[in-house]
């Protein structure tokens, strides 16, 4: 789809605005397009838009209850940027359910645990993390 390369020209560009307006363009066209969901939540996630980007997630969930990309990045925001990990927490542990070889995903998972109260469990799960995804700063920060 043009608007979504054209999305990606003006983000290599640093024009985050205009890469934000032609995604929001390109759903007008297709607004089922998981991958485009995931690009514009990604970006407004980026900017602080947490709200947005957390509605944006729901719906690639709610299109492919499967995409660990989406639910892993749902997990986060919730627990972190809106301060809700109790509903965090069960999104994180499906996450890592469908991918548990994940660095990135186990870390998400460690962390809501750590949030929610969980800390041996969190510690643990780190331990596994670092195991997978030695080079990750944010794990060894999160551990």
């Amino acid at each position: 789809m043009v608007l979504a390369v054209r999305a990606e020209t003006l983000l290599a560009r640093g024009d985050r605005s205009g890469a934000r307006g032609a995604l929001e363009q390109a759903l007008t066209i297709a607004p089922s397009a998981a991958g485009l969901l995931v690009n514009l939540a990604q970006l407004e996630e980026a900017d602080g838009l947490y709200t947005a980007a957390v509605a944006r997630y729901r719906r690639v969930v709610e299109l492919q209850p499967a995409n660990v990309i989406a639910i892993n990045n749902l997990a986060y925001a919730l627990a972190v940027h809106l301060d809700a990990p109790a509903e965090a927490l069960p999104l994180a542990r499906r996450a890592a359910s469908l991918a548990p070889r994940s660095a990135n995903v186990l870390d998400t998972w460690a962390w809501v645990e750590h949030l929610s109260g969980n800390h041996t469990v969190a510690a643990k799960i780190l331990t596994d993390a670092i195991m997978l995804g030695p080079e990750l700063a944010e794990v060894r920060f999160h551990a």
